[in-house]
C-alpha cells in the first residue's frame, strides 16, 4: 500500500499528537514549526504520514532536515518582508521630509475613540453637539498627537526646530483655527476619511497665515484613525490680493454711486473686425496678440484722460470711463475725440502690425439717464450696443 495514500488510523493520529507534543517540548518553537508545516507546505501531512509516527523520537530525528528547512524558509520570508517594510518606510520618510509642502503626520485614534463613545451615549447630530458644547472641541484638541512634521512646516511657521514648533502649538492654532478643527471632528464622526478647507493659523512670530488644508487618513488605518496625513498650502498672498481687489471694487463703487459723473462705455474693434468677431481676431493673431492690443488700448485711454477721470476694463473688449463733473455735451465731445484719435494707434505684436482700431461708444450722464450709478451704467451699456447695431465706429447717447 502506498504509505502516502493510506488514511491515518486513530493510532497514527495519537502518535502524531504525541510527536507534536514531544517536538514542542524539546524545542520552544516546535508547535510553531508544526503549524508552519500544516499551513505553508501542502505536502507536509503526506510527509508526516509517511514517517514512522509510532515512534515520536524516530519522527523527530527523521524529520529534522525537513523541519529545519521549513523553519529556515519561514525566517527568510519574514526577513524579506521586514526588509521591504523598512525600504518602504525609508522612501516614505524621504518624500515626507523633502516635500516642498507643509506635511503633518498625526494620530487621531484618541479623538476617534472619544467620538465613538459620544455616539454610544446617544449623540447623533455632532454639529449641533459641538455648537452646544464648545468645550468638547477643545478637549478633542488635547487628544490629537502630532507624530511628525517636515522641514517645509518649520519654514512656514518660522520654527528653528521640530521641538520648538511642537512645544508652542498654542501660538499656532488661534481661536480662528477652531472652526476648521470642528469641521474635521464632524467629518470623523461621519466616518469620512478626507477633508479639505481654508482657514487661518499664526506663525510663531505672530504673523497671520492663511492656509489651504487637506486632511486624509492613511490607507489601512480607517478603523482607528491612528495615522492621519495633513498637508498645508500657504495662500496668504492670494487672500491678500483678494482683499485688495475687494477694497478697490468698494472704492470704485463708492465713487460711482456718490458722484454726479458722466459715464461712457467703449468697445473697440480691429480693422474689418467687430466685437462679435473679436474671437476671430484672437484666432488669427493669437491670444497673446489680443492681450497686447488690449494693453495698448488701456495705455491710450490713460494718456487721453484727466487726472480725476477713471478708466477701467469693463469686461472682455469693453472699457469704461467715469468723467467727474462733466456735462453731456463735454462728454460727447470727448468721446468723439477719442474715436478719431484711436485710429492713429498702430499696435504691433512681435513686429507684426495689428491693424487700425475703431471705437464704438455709448454715453450716459447722471441724473439725466438714471438716478443711481447702476442705472447710468446700464443706460451707457445699452447705448453702446445701439452704436454697434447701427454700424459701429460711432458715439451714441443714451435715449
Amino acid at each position: 500500500m502506498n504509505p502516502i495514500a493510506r488514511q491515518p488510523t486513530s493510532r497514527t493520529v495519537i502518535n502524531y499528537t504525541l510527536a507534536g507534543a514531544a517536538f514542542g517540548g524539546l524545542f520552544p518553537l516546535g508547535a510553531w514549526v508544526l503549524d508552519a508545516l500544516t499551513h505553508d507546505a501542502a505536502w507536509s501531512l503526506a510527509t508526516i504520514w509517511r514517517l514512522h509516527l509510532t515512534n515520536p523520537l524516530h519522527w523527530i530525528i527523521d524529520s529534522a532536515p525537513f523541519v529545519l528547512g521549513v523553519f529556515a524558509y519561514q525566517i527568510g520570508r519574514r526577513e524579506q518582508a521586514e526588509k521591504a517594510w523598512r525600504e518602504n518606510e525609508e522612501r516614505y520618510r524621504s518624500v515626507f521630509e523633502d516635500s516642498p509642502i507643509s506635511l503633518w503626520e498625526e494620530d487621531f485614534s484618541g479623538v476617534k475613540a472619544y467620538l465613538d463613545r459620544l455616539r454610544q451615549d446617544g449623540v447623533t447630530d455632532f454639529r449641533e453637539y459641538f455648537e452646544k458644547h464648545p468645550e468638547a472641541v477643545t478637549h478633542c484638541g488635547t487628544l490629537v498627537k502630532v507624530v511628525d512634521v517636515n522641514t517645509a512646516t518649520l519654514t512656514l511657521y518660522g520654527a528653528r526646530s521640530k521641538g520648538e514648533l511642537l512645544n508652542n502649538l498654542e501660538r499656532v492654532f488661534t481661536p480662528e483655527s477652531y472652526p476648521i478643527f470642528r469641521e474635521e471632528l464632524i467629518r470623523i464622526a461621519e466616518a469620512k476619511t478626507v477633508y479639505a478647507h481654508e482657514g487661518v493659523n499664526r506663525t510663531l512670530q505672530g504673523e497671520t497665515l492663511h492656509i489651504s488644508l487637506r486632511w486624509s487618513v492613511v490607507p489601512g488605518y480607517e478603523a482607528t484613525f491612528a495615522r492621519v496625513l495633513v498637508s498645508l498650502i500657504d495662500i496668504t498672498e492670494r487672500k491678500q490680493a483678494e482683499g485688495a481687489l475687494r477694497e478697490s471694487e468698494l472704492r470704485f463703487r463708492n465713487l460711482f454711486e456718490n458722484s454726479p459723473d458722466a459715464v461712457f462705455v467703449e468697445d473697440f474693434e480691429g480693422k474689418v473686425l467687430d466685437v462679435d468677431r473679436f474671437k476671430l481676431f484672437n484666432d488669427t493673431f493669437g491670444h497673446d496678440a489680443g492681450d497686447a492690443l488690449l494693453r495698448e488700448l488701456g495705455n491710450f485711454l490713460r494718456a487721453h484722460i484727466r487726472g480725476e477721470d477713471v478708466a477701467c476694463r469693463y469686461g472682455g473688449e469693453e472699457f469704461m470711463l467715469i468723467l467727474p463733473e462733466a456735462s453731456l455735451a463735454v462728454t460727447r465731445e470727448r468721446a468723439e475725440h477719442l474715436r478719431d484719435d484711436i485710429k492713429h494707434l498702430h499696435a504691433q505684436y512681435h513686429d507684426q502690425p495689428l491693424g487700425a482700431v475703431m471705437l464704438s461708444q455709448g454715453v450716459a450722464v447722471f441724473p439725466d439717464h438714471g438716478s443711481t450709478g447702476e442705472a447710468v451704467l446700464k443706460a451707457a451699456d445699452a447705448a453702446l450696443y445701439r452704436a454697434k447695431r447701427e454700424g459701429r465706429d460711432r458715439v451714441v447717447v443714451a435715449g
